[in-house]
């Protein structure tokens, strides 16, 4: 997990804080691909971190998180790690520990953050009203994908290549349209908030 993340879970996390400390975060070592982590701690880690980053921009994500055996919508099962689920799913961001381990095993840490970042990207566009704006599953995707980008360029401003190299390993790498929405978000060329709205 990237020291960027632990600050800003940590800042969440800390009562009494009433003030902004600046400064540079030196990274920690990188986990090893073949070092066991606690998938568990670090999706916690970074659901605090990306609902921070959604108050920042003045939307409260509602959702809960579900570790699962199998990630699925409605009863409709998706190859996915994780996936956000609303309604009558009571708008979960379900997960596989064992599929978000294998994703942070080929792709890193990166890859498991952006892809959670993407699934509560859609629990904020529920909560901001933009989910039925977007009919277009696709569309509602794309807008998502942007505000997974949004939220990486916060959080790890100095590793923009990587977090690159770490996207071809997900989902978000499956279509073109959807890649290109998410490399919007990361490069700054549209607003988080505005990536709320974004349909491609």
């Amino acid at each position: 997990m990237s020291a960027a993340v632990v600050a800003i879970a940590a800042a969440v996390l800390l009562p009494g804080c009433g003030h902004t400390v600046t400064g540079t975060a030196v990274p920690g070592p990188r986990t090893s691909a073949s070092h066991s982590v606690n998938i568990d701690a670090d999706v916690d880690a970074v659901s605090v971190a990306v609902k921070a980053f959604w108050r920042t921009q003045g939307v409260d994500a509602d959702y809960v998180l579900t570790p699962v055996a199998e990630v699925a919508c409605a009863g409709s099962a998706s190859p996915e790690p994780s996936l956000f689920c609303r309604d009558a799913d009571q708008n979960q961001v379900r997960y596989s520990p064992p599929a978000l381990q294998r994703l942070r095993r080929d792709g890193g840490a990166f890859a498991v953050e952006l892809t959670l970042a993407q699934d509560i990207g859609q629990a904020a566009q529920n909560s901001a009203g933009k989910w039925t704006a977007h009919p277009d599953p696709l569309a509602r995707l794309r807008s998502a994908d942007c505000a997974s980008g949004a939220y990486m360029r916060f959080a790890h401003p100095g590793d923009l290549a990587e977090v690159q190299h770490a996207v071809s390993f997900t989902w978000i790498n499956t279509e073109v349209s959807r890649l290109a929405a998410f490399l919007k978000g990361l490069r700054g060329e549209i607003a988080p908030v505005a990536c709320l709205n974004y349909t491609g």
